[in-house]
């Protein structure tokens, strides 16, 4: 009977996963009192639902003239595809990503369209990093897209608010940053982390690519 009013609660509860956190932790509280079985521990278990952190990274929006090709923008229809049919396989998801043209950005979008909560790391200063990886491709087109991403964003945090020459150490000191984000949500949620890139399995251009 417990375990149909916890599945009740969460269901009516939504995306509200800190409230199921709560909930699921004083629930085994609650059992750890009592002579509770391994079963016991199952079905109270399986009347919550698990959230699924997922920390993201891919490749950006070929630049123009780039010599040889990785991510052009004729790929970007083929990459939301899959990127719909993978994250749809999740029922509640919480996203970690930067917000860079191309696959940050297809990311955060899909996030979107599912009604998950989001959370967007930048290297820099919002402007900086615009004009860095942004405004380039397609004449500017993915400047509103990310302007939308980062206003649905749940949290939006800057890795240094100084604007720096050296963006391959920033970037890559925003990468730790972004995945240590993602395993503090974990923790706080206790549910599961997955790392997904969008990813030609060659090299990066520099570090922190």
């Amino acid at each position: 009977a417990a375990s149909g009013w916890y599945a009740t609660a969460c269901s009516i509860a939504g995306n509200r996963l800190g409230d199921i956190a709560s909930t699921r932790r004083n629930a085994v509280m609650i059992l750890g009192f009592m002579s509770a079985t391994e079963e016991d521990l199952d079905l109270i278990g399986s009347a919550f639902t698990v959230p699924r952190i997922i920390v993201f990274a891919g490749h950006m929006i070929d630049r123009p003239g780039r010599a040889f090709p990785r991510f052009p923008p004729g790929l970007e229809p083929g990459a939301r595809d899959e990127l719909r049919k993978r994250l749809g396989g999740h029922d509640r998801v919480i996203g970690f990503s930067s917000a860079a043209c191309g696959a940050d950005i297809l990311f955060l979008e899909q996030l979107g369209e599912m009604g998950a909560e989001t959370h967007v790391v930048l290297p820099f200063e919002e402007q900086q990093f615009i004009e860095e990886s942004v405004v380039y491709a397609q004449d500017g087109a993915w400047v509103p897209r990310f302007r939308r991403v980062m206003e649905r964003a749940r949290t939006i945090t800057i890795a240094s608010p100084c604007k720096t020459d050296d963006t391959g150490l920033a970037f890559e000191y925003s990468n730790m940053i972004l995945l240590g984000l993602a395993m503090m949500k974990r923790r706080e949620l206790e549910g599961s982390i997955l790392a997904m890139a969008l990813w030609d399995g060659l090299p990066g251009d520099g570090f922190g690519g």
